[in-house]
């Protein structure tokens, strides 16, 4: 029978294998409104010359048509991309709670009688405004920042007397800096739903009398920000809470109150039941190894709390971790 920490790492894999699905529909969803506003440049361009004046493409409203429509199918992808990070919080959140309640069990060697998830409490974390904005409110910003940046790329590009494709390569660009943006919420969103769904059913563990420590637990990869290498395998103080060296003071990933330390984390916490201390953990990419912290692992790779990882180690992040993260 393995170890509480163990199973519960296990659980946390398995979840996060939901979430290249959503970047997959989200990455989707914006090549798709990019193509068509290239298409709309194009045909601009196959009209006016190239490049047309900017007194040309201002003429019979041409240029303001395109920047219509592409504000308007940008806040219909918006609304896409918010249904999606909605949907992926949801599934971690509910996915953490059972998959918690399964790792308790199989740790115990008791069956506990759980309840349902309530949903209630799914959809208060899903809608929740934790960072200050609900995630709604948190694509609308971003979008409304990003359309403006896009309609001033094209006019400046137009008003400097670019080819298409030169013009092509700045509006992907722009659409690259808004992928961006909406990739970082959904991961963001799904991180701190599975710490929710998680505390939620080891609080029901709690009230059903199972003891145990709660521990920080830090991705082993050189991606890892150092105040959560240090935070690894330390347990929360007598309120519940971790206080990170980036400044943040919460429950756990995604819960600590600062951008710093919340943003893109990909850190977990796991419960010790007395007595049963992990023997095994899984480094990214490498696989299970014996049990040991960040720091073990990562002093042993050249890092330190102060310098961080060498160059030369730094420069060897896996092209996989650099494409998924």
């Amino acid at each position: 029978m393995a170890d509480l920490a163990t199973y519960l790492e296990q659980a946390y894999a398995a979840t996060e294998r939901y979430l290249p699905h959503a970047e997959r529909k989200i990455q989707a969803n914006f090549r798709g409104l990019y193509l068509l506003l290239d298409a709309r440049l194009k045909d601009l361009y196959g009209k006016m010359g190239d490049p047309p004046s900017l007194a040309d493409a201002r003429r019979y409203n041409r240029l303001a048509k395109i920047q219509a429509e592409l504000a308007r199918e940008y806040m219909k992808m918006t609304g896409q991309n918010v249904a999606i990070t909605r949907d992926t919080s949801a599934r971690f959140f509910a996915e953490a709670a059972y998959r918690t309640e399964w790792a308790f069990d199989e740790a115990t060697g008791i069956a506990l009688k759980w309840p349902l998830v309530p949903v209630d409490a799914i959809r208060a974390s899903v809608w929740s405004e934790y960072s200050g904005l609900n995630i709604i409110k948190t694509f609308k910003k971003n979008s409304i920042a990003e359309i403006a940046r896009i309609e001033q790329t094209i006019t400046q590009g137009i008003g400097l007397g670019e080819s298409y494709p030169k013009m092509a390569r700045r509006v992907r660009d722009s659409f690259n800096k808004g992928l961006s943006d909406a990739l970082r919420v959904v991961r963001t969103e799904a991180h701190r739903n599975y710490t929710e769904g998680h505390l939620e059913a080891s609080a029901y563990a709690d009230d059903l009398g199972v003891e145990y420590t709660r521990k920080w637990v830090a991705t082993l990869d050189m991606r890892t920000r150092g105040a959560h290498g240090e935070l690894d395998g330390n347990a929360a103080d007598k309120d519940g809470n971790f206080r990170s060296m980036a400044g943040g003071y919460g429950k756990g990933p995604g819960l600590m109150h600062n951008a710093a330390d919340d943003i893109n984390c990909r850190c977990s916490v796991v419960e010790d039941i007395d007595g049963l201390s992990p023997e095994l953990r899984r480094v990214r990419d490498e696989g299970i190894v014996p049990y040991q912290t960040f720091k073990q692992w990562a002093t042993g790779k050249g890092w330190s709390p102060s310098k961080g990882w060498p160059l030369q180690q730094a420069a060897k992040i896996s092209a996989k971790q650099a494409e998924k993260y």
